[in-house]
């Protein structure tokens, strides 16, 4: 009150609402959403979900959680007026690409999805998409340093259902140079190869 707000007469769920779209809208429109990751997703999903969390059982429920926060991206995400459990998630097998060998591999989740398809159609559809997420992983591979070089990767997304995952496979068509981008059932899977 001291300031002229009075924390009792806020209206904390369109706060943090207003906040992440704020937020989903900086992202899109950044040069380089990855790094957007940062100062953007812990501040707006992070503390919505700590209100949600305090909400629910005041300081032993925020004690509890920082002894087991969430696992995912998703849970942060989808907890929009309440607090959300993670989905039952879905972990991709890595595909073995002949003569190529592994260099990296990385789970983009929900809000990689949400950075991926916020370059591609709306906040709202992104947004959508990322809260279809179920699962994800992106793996790089190379050829032996003996052997001409060619890079390539794969990126394995598992959603809710086939029309969501219908919809990432239109958006993502045609959006990578030379990649290839198939749909099975509620997953989808993008690859590409450097020498095509």
């Amino acid at each position: 009150p001291h300031i002229g707000i009075d924390g009792a007469e806020l209206d904390w769920l369109r706060r943090h609402r207003e906040r992440v779209e704020l937020a989903e809208q900086r992202a899109r429109d950044t040069a380089s959403p990855y790094a957007s990751t940062f100062r953007l997703f812990p501040y707006a999903w992070g503390a919505r979900y700590a209100s949600f969390v305090w909400d629910d059982g005041g300081l032993d429920a925020m004690l509890a959680r920082f002894a087991a926060p969430p696992t995912s991206t998703y849970e942060l995400m989808a907890s929009t007026d309440a607090l959300v459990e993670s989905a039952p998630l879905v972990e991709p097998t890595e595909p073995v690409p002949d003569g190529l060998n592994e260099i990296d591999d990385e789970v983009l989740g929900a809000w990689g999805a949400f950075l991926v398809f916020s370059r591609r159609t709306t906040v709202t559809q992104s947004r959508a998409l990322a809260l279809a997420w179920r699962g994800d992983r992106f793996w790089v591979y190379g050829t032996p340093p003996s052997t001409p070089s060619v890079t390539a990767f794969v990126w394995k997304l598992d959603l809710a259902d086939e029309a969501s995952a219908g919809m990432a496979r239109t958006l993502l068509a045609g959006g990578v140079a030379r990649a290839e981008v198939r749909q099975f059932g509620a997953r989808v899977v993008v690859a590409a190869v450097s020498d095509g």
